[in-house]
């Protein structure tokens, strides 16, 4: 069941440090209603969040 953890984990801080220093400052020049920004910033976070625990969960239970 947790067999892929830090390879999800990974997955998952990556794509959030993209969204938040990628993705995030382009839609600001764009001129982006500021729900909009603030939503992809929600999402991006729990995403860096979600795949920090995952991989700490993932080291602690040796799944790799």
């Amino acid at each position: 069941m947790f067999e892929h953890l830090v390879r999800d984990g990974t997955i998952l801080f990556l794509a959030g440090i993209t969204i938040l220093t990628k993705i995030a400052p382009a839609l600001r020049i764009r001129n982006y209603t500021d729900t909009a920004v603030g939503t992809v910033l929600g999402v991006a976070w729990l995403m860096t969040v979600v795949g920090f625990v995952s991989m700490c969960a993932g080291v602690a239970t040796n799944s790799w």
